[in-house]
């Protein structure tokens, strides 16, 4: 059946041997095919060898309607230049990293895109529709080397790290309402960082990440001087280096400043101020609560107590969280409690949030998208297999959970698309979304 693809490129040209039939092949940017040929019909041919082949260059992004059916040649039966009109975007390109969920006065998402590009989906809050947003390209900041954080202090923000080691910011300027993008590195001389950036809220904004020497190191906001400086917390703390992995130490907010992380004595430290002092102390989680060792970085949050998740060296999902009647931290073997499927053995966290009840999502061994959250009428944790309730494709990668007027779940599927869980407000029941869908536009 014909289709129309709107991001391609024209690869090469000409005629076929016995000059019968105009042939040409097309590379679909956004990853359906790669040098593929098709058979002009007879308008493209007529239109084609009439500019002897010029009009359509190599190397141009054409928009097409092919058929793909064909064993050997596809169908072309349409073909223009995209110079179309501006307010019809491109289709988002598809996802080569983990996305990440935010709410900043709309849900947004982040993700790396097969260009290197950090793209936003976000709700307009006119039109109530999503839409994409190449940040990158509309900024001019450069290439990113790894999976970007989206996070909200007084305006969305989102850190990636460059392939140079620099740390950027994509940030809105409040008084232009645009997007810029902010050199953390080099105006707080930090170290290079060989890990990717989270950032949260606690007073000040506050952006973390793993340099050179395995130290975790803070870019946060001096609130005397309102500039960015930097600390180096593994330092100052005296605590283990950070496991030797691109991912992120992940920092959230409950009474105080959390940071907790994947050390190199495989157990799950966390960084906090403490209240009487002021001063940030290194905590020994995994000691502390006889938990096993970490196979995997953690991810924290705040859910009625300050909770952290991690996957265990017995493939389980294990949560320290503090007990409200002690006061202590103790740990909780999650997997163990449910029933539920082993997570994928992956350096990927499972992701923490809260909306109603403490919820955590992860990716299992079954590629799909399981939650944990507590039954409020049992008061328990139970396990839901988001895919299977949903109909959702398969992951092949880590989630990324948060709330935003309804519980959502954001996760790459292996069509490439960024696809979202979330519960219709009408009907109350889970749904299944595909972003990269819901931005593209067929050709008028």
């Amino acid at each position: 059946m014909p289709q129309w693809f709107l991001n391609c490129e024209v690869t090469r040209t000409g005629p076929t041997a016995d000059k019968d039939k105009t042939l040409v092949q097309l590379s679909n940017r956004s990853g359906a095919f790669r040098d593929r040929w098709f058979t002009a019909a007879p308008s493209v041919r007529r239109e084609l060898l009439a500019t002897a082949l010029t009009a359509i260059s190599l190397g141009s992004r054409v928009e097409a309607l092919v058929d793909d059916g064909a064993p050997a040649f596809g169908t072309l039966y349409t073909m223009y230049v995209a110079v179309r009109p501006l307010d019809r975007p491109l289709p988002a390109p598809p996802a080569v990293s983990d996305p990440r969920g935010y709410l900043a006065q709309v849900p947004r998402v982040v993700y790396r895109a097969n260009d290197d590009h950090i793209h936003e989906f976000a709700i307009d809050p006119d039109s109530g529709r999503w839409g994409h947003f190449d940040m990158n390209a509309a900024i001019g900041a450069p290439p990113a080397a790894g999976d970007p954080f989206g996070y909200f202090h007084d305006v969305p923000r989102v850190v990636y790290r460059a392939n140079d080691g620099t740390i950027y910011e994509l940030a809105i300027d409040p008084a232009s309402g645009s997007w810029a993008d902010f050199d953390m590195t080099t105006a707080t001389g930090a170290p290079p960082a060989v890990g990717d950036p989270s950032g949260y809220s606690a007073g000040v904004p506050r952006v973390i990440y793993r340099a050179r020497d395995g130290h975790i190191h803070e870019l946060a906001i001096d609130p005397a001087s309102g500039a960015w400086g930097r600390f180096d917390m593994t330092a100052a703390t005296g605590a283990p280096p950070a496991a030797a992995l691109d991912l992120a130490p992940f920092g959230y907010f409950h009474d105080v400043p959390r940071v907790v992380y994947w050390a190199s004595d495989a157990h799950i430290h966390e960084f906090s101020i403490d209240p009487a002092s002021g001063s940030w102390a290194d905590f020994d989680m995994t000691t502390a609560t006889g938990a096993p060792p970490a196979v995997g970085v953690p991810s924290g949050y705040s859910g009625v107590v300050p909770r952290v998740v991690h996957r265990a060296n017995d493939g389980h999902i294990h949560e320290f969280a503090i007990d409200p009647a002690s006061g202590s931290w103790g740990q909780f073997d999650m997997t163990a409690a449910t029933g539920a499927p082993v997570p994928a053995a992956r350096d990927v966290a499972p992701s923490g949030y809260f909306h109603d009840v403490p919820r955590v999502v992860y990716w299992a061994s079954d590629a799909h998208i399981h939650e944990f959250s507590i039954d409020p009428a049992s008061g328990s944790w139970a396990d839901f297999d988001m895919t299977t309730a949903t109909g959702g494709p398969p992951t092949v990668g880590g989630p990324s959970g948060y709330s935003a007027g309804v519980p959502r779940v954001v996760y790459r599927a292996n069509d490439g698309h960024i696809h979202e869980f979330s519960i219709d407000p009408a009907s109350g029941t889970w749904r299944q979304f595909d972003l990269h869908d819901a931005v593209s536009e067929m050709p008028p």
